[in-house]
């Protein structure tokens, strides 16, 4: 009999947790069914928010590449900072009734000028039989009486469109030797941009003597102007300036940014010494500053 009673209480204890058990039960039940929406919603979310990720993903890649390929052209142009000035290259002008008229003070030892050197008068004939905006320049330089070119500008130009800079004390000049255009027949489309190709070369020849100098301002005059433009005389401002930007385009960046730094400090000049040039020159460039 107690053993019985024993087993019923064994029994009763039992069934007493079971009975116990089945509310904790219910209640974790519960529970989960309370937090499952929660999940479910969270989840959801989610999932939205990457999808919108993906889908503006390709339009936010677009839209910085952009922004960088105007950036880009910013920097690719150099047009902005380039100033036509109504003087040549040592502050004189020529007006409309032949008279030299003083319109800028000479540069100084931190201006570098432009020569239009001749190749015959780089290696043979020297500074003093040039004629022309050379002859001034060599005169300003007190060059004009030397029979010869200094040894490192003869070594370095050495064909059309090559360049070189040189120190004449605390003067600084970049001659240049510009193509010759006077055999050209006739402006064609093809003769047009061979020429544009010259002009950019020896443009490009400039700007990078320009850049490995200590100079800080750098006065240009067309290249290959005058009768040296044969044909091109019309197109020459339009040749100058579209030669110019791709010279500039086509240089590293590095050398980009540093130039446009330089230039943005004080401006590219472009000196034309005609006064009845003068206006085409400007119309050519309306970027220009």
């Amino acid at each position: 009999m107690a053993t019985e009673d024993l087993s019923l209480l064994r029994y009763g204890d039992g069934d007493l947790g079971d009975a116990e058990a089945v509310p904790m039960a219910a209640a974790k039940e519960t529970c989960r069914w309370r937090w499952r929406p929660w999940l479910r919603t969270q989840i959801f979310v989610a999932l939205g928010v990457s999808t919108l990720v993906l889908y503006l993903w390709p339009f936010e890649r677009a839209a910085a590449g952009v922004s960088q390929a105007i950036a880009l052209e910013e920097v690719n142009s150099i047009l902005p900072e380039v100033a036509v000035q109504p003087y040549g290259v040592l502050g004189v002008q020529l007006d409309s009734l032949h008279h030299f008229v003083r319109q800028a003070a000479e540069p100084w030892g931190l201006t570098a000028v432009l020569d239009p050197a001749g190749l015959r008068f780089i290696h043979d004939i020297g500074p003093a039989g040039a004629g022309g905006a050379s002859r001034a320049i060599y005169s300003w330089l007190r060059i004009n009486l030397d029979p010869r070119f200094p040894g490192d500008v003869r070594e370095a130009v050495q064909k059309e469109c090559d360049a070189k800079m040189h120190k004449y004390g605390d003067k600084q000049v970049i001659h240049v030797v510009g193509p010759d255009f006077t055999n050209v027949p006739w402006a064609s489309f093809e003769a047009q941009a061979e020429a544009s190709q010259k002009l950019t070369t020896a443009y490009k020849h400039v700007l990078e003597e320009f850049e490995a100098s200590d100079a800080q301002r750098l006065r240009l005059l067309p290249i290959s102007g005058g009768i040296n433009a044969g044909p091109f005389f019309k197109q020459l401002p339009q040749l100058t300036f579209e030669a110019i930007d791709k010279a500039f385009r086509s240089l590293p960046m590095s050398s980009k940014h540093h130039l446009l730094q330089s230039f943005k400090k004080h401006k590219l000049e472009m000196c034309i010494f005609e006064e009845t040039s003068l206006a085409a020159y400007q119309a050519a460039c309306p970027t220009c500053a």
